[in-house]
Order: C-alpha cells, then structure tokens, then sequence
C-alpha cells in the first residue's frame, strides 16, 4: 500500500517536533490544579565503598553527612540477589545494578522491567508538574560494554525496551524543565503564552484527526506501532489541557541557563564536579518550583571507569578510573597503584568526596524555602545508595540506603536500622513505594516491608 507522501512527511514532521515542544514548555502553568505530592529524589553512586574496616555501614562516609543526622535515617543489611540471575558477560557492575531499581533481572533491554520512580511518578498527583520524573546521569558512558549500554547509562524505565530520556548536560536539562526562562522568573500564565498552548492544542487535534484517517488503510503491525504513536499524542494533548486549567502558580526564580557541556569522557573529568554540581543545583531548583517531583540521579554509571578524579586534593600517585581505585585490594589493577594502602586512601578519598557532594543536595534542599514556608527538604524523601558492597568484590550483600527528609511527614528521621541477616533490598524500594501511594503488596523478590522508617 501506497501511502501520500505529503501526509506523511507532515505527521512525521510533528512526530519529531513534539517531544522538544513538551521539553521546552516554560512553567508558567506548570502546576496543575493536583494535590501536593511529596518529592523524590534518588541518588546513585558506583562502585561501592571501603569496607574492611568493620563498619556496616561504613562510618567514614556517613560522618560526611553528621550536619543532617536529625534528618537521616540508615537501612542496612539488605541484600540484592536478583543479581544472581542476570546473565553476568564478565561485567558485575551490570549484574549489580540491572536490577537494583527495577527488581527484574533483565541482561537485555526487551524484558527490562518499570523502575520504582516511574511508578511513583504514574500517580495522579504527579501529573501538574512540567515532567512527572528526571532521570540524570552526570556522566553518560560511551564505548564497548558487554551489555547494552543503554541498560547501562538509563536508570529509569517504563518498561521493555522504554528507556526514559537521561540528562547530562546541565544546559538541556535546564531547558527540559523551564524552557526558555532564562535570568527570570515562572509564574502566571499570560495572554500570550494562552494563546500559545491553545494553538498547540489544535495542532494536536489536527494531527491525530489526520493520523486516524490511515488506520483503515494499515496492516496489523503497521496498526500496532500507529496506535503506540497515537497514544504518546493523546498524552501530550492532556498535557497540555492540564496547563491550560490548572491554577496560577506561585512565581518561581529559575535564574539563568548554565553553558552546554559537551558528551563526558576521560579527558573532560576536569569540569566533572562543575558539571556534578549544576545537575544537582537544577533538580533543587526544579523540586522547589514543582516543575517535576521525582528524580533519579547517577553520579556515573555502574563502574564509573570514565572518570579520573584529579581534582581530588591529596589523591597519591597515578590516578585512574574511578573503577581502577575501587578494586583497592589488587594491585597495579587498571592503572592503580602496587601499594594496597596508597590504593585504599585514594578509594576513600573518592567515595568522601562523592558523599560530601551528596551533602550538599541535602544542604540546598534544606535550605531552599518554599512559599507555604517550609524548606523543599520538608517535602522530599532523598534516598541515596550504591548497587554493590565492597569495591573490588562487587558484593552484592550488606547493602545499606541511607534516606534524608521525611517525603511530607511519610517517613521518620533518625533511625538506624541494621539486619544481621540480610534482608532484600527490594523490601526498602516497596516500603517507598507504598508510602507515596502506590498500590503494591510485593516488588522484585520482596519478603515485606521496612516499616520501622514509616510513620
């Protein structure tokens, strides 16, 4: 079958257009008419972390959070041994994290399960926001990986081969979430920018009117992939209506868009914690003002082996990749030193530095205010956590999370847990769940839940 070629070209033109209009919508009236929704914000770090000195969990990184112990909570003896069943290719790193935020032990991308953000950010309450969750990571890793890298790179997922967009160049995201604010404030919604969603809305129309108009003309498969088209459409036009009724917003200082980094590599690590730093900053800005209400943000990806961390101060010898430092137990491994003492201060160096970064999210969220008076910390649940135990053994047990805030009063703060034996990490993942709404009795290879953090 012969289709007009014309017709074609048009819907495809939209069909590639409409993504970056929905990115760059300005968040004049962003903030649907919904109930307030309590925040999200997750933050990974590779690689584990020094762990012969007996602490579970080890002291020497949560004493770099001690300014936030009123607010901090830690979860440890969890284990993730859906790991076991990832088809492993010689990369443990994959094995580890696959399934951490998924609880399905996917090695390829068609059988990937729904990661815990995106069923959070599926909640009603969650649709008023600009985008309903972010996934960030601060450095996106090319080259030859045994799995695919996409599983690699992208910690949020809707599903089989549904990777969510991820963000690691601060400017892009920057636009993503505020458009074309720049220097600026998000506030009510003016004439102009009425008339403008109002002519998006018929674009819209226009658009699935004359997309519907093929159906009958499509085979089965054709019809198939028309209809997942079709659906992406009607979501966007709800969207857009939800700006067009929802209620003025508080006005919201965003500030200005930062410079465009290009694609990370070993060579850039220099501008890595200025890079590091607008992510985070953006996100704070980004919860503050609702322009999205859950996020999930990698440091770097599982190994992490990009990033050389020169600009550590003290770091002792030749350094190399953050995954060379991590395995500090064998020597002359990947460029790291023969001394096992030089290689494990440098290892802790790295995972100081990188929770101290951690400390400073927690920091800007405490002391970013919000018109109702409360901090943006007050309304946010920030859970942070790696995928693996130890550095250089990829373990897989004596996990621990460590959780700040209190996600609106959902959560406690101040307690620390420990199970002697271990439990599945997946019971922690379902107890967040189920305290933002979402209606689950198991997750992954969950046994119950974590209730001694619940309020």
């Amino acid at each position: 079958m012969k289709l007009d070629r014309r017709m074609f070209l048009r819907g495809a033109g939209v069909a590639l257009a409409l993504p970056m209009l929905d990115a760059m919508l300005p968040l004049r009236s962003a903030r649907a008419a919904t109930a307030k929704a309590p925040k999200l914000l997750y933050i990974f770090f590779p690689n584990g972390y020094v762990t012969d000195d007996g602490a579970k969990p080890p002291t020497y990184m949560l004493d770099r959070l001690k300014a936030h112990n009123a607010n901090l909570s830690v979860v440890s003896g969890l284990e993730n041994v859906l790991r076991l069943q990832v088809d492993a290719r010689g990369n443990a790193h994959a094995c580890n994290f696959i399934p951490f935020l998924s609880g399905v032990s996917a090695s390829e991308a068609n059988v990937m399960g729904r990661t815990f953000d995106r069923e959070i950010a599926a909640l009603p309450q969650h649709r008023g926001s600009v985008l309903d969750s972010v996934s960030v990571n601060a450095f996106y890793q090319t080259g030859s990986f045994s799995h695919d890298p996409v599983l690699l790179n992208h910690p949020s997922w809707d599903g089989p081969n549904k990777p969510r967009p991820v963000y690691h160049n601060p400017r892009d995201l920057f636009v993503a979430l505020f458009g074309g604010v720049t220097g600026g404030t998000l506030g009510q919604t003016n004439a102009a920018e009425i008339e403008r969603l109002k002519r998006k809305r018929l674009l819209l129309d226009g658009v699935m009117s004359e997309i519907k108009s093929l159906d009958a003309r499509l085979g089965k498969s054709d019809r198939v992939r028309l209809d997942e088209y079709l659906t992406s459409i009607a979501e966007l036009d709800k969207r857009t209506q939800a700006q067009l009724d929802s209620s003025p917003m508080t006005t919201c200082s965003v500030g200005s868009a930062p410079k465009s980094f290009p694609q990370p590599t070993a060579s850039q690590s220099d501008t890595y914690p200025e890079r590091l730093g607008l992510l985070q900053d953006i996100i704070v800005t980004a919860f503050q003002c609702d322009a999205t209400r859950v996020c999930t943000f990698l440091h770097a990806p599982p190994g992490g082996a990009g990033i050389r961390h020169t600009f550590i101060n003290g770091m002792e010898g030749s350094v190399t990749g953050w995954h060379g430092h991590s395995h500090y137990t064998t020597p002359n491994y990947q460029g790291n030193s023969s001394d096992l003492e030089v290689n494990k201060r440098n290892f802790r160096r790295i995972t100081s530095w990188h929770f101290d970064r951690i400390a400073d999210a927690i920091t800007k969220l405490a002391s970013t205010k919000q018109a109702n008076g409360k901090s943006v910390l007050d309304e946010t649940l920030v859970v942070f956590g790696s995928c693996q135990h130890g550095g250089g053994n990829h373990g897989y047990r004596d996990l621990f999370l460590g959780l700040a805030g209190q996600g609106d009063g959902l959560f406690k703060s101040g307690v620390k847990l420990h199970h002697d034996k271990n439990v599945p990490l997946c019971n922690a993942w379902l107890t967040v769940l189920q305290a933002f709404g979402v209606n689950k009795s198991s997750w992954g290879n969950s046994s119950g839940t974590v209730n001694a953090i619940r309020v």
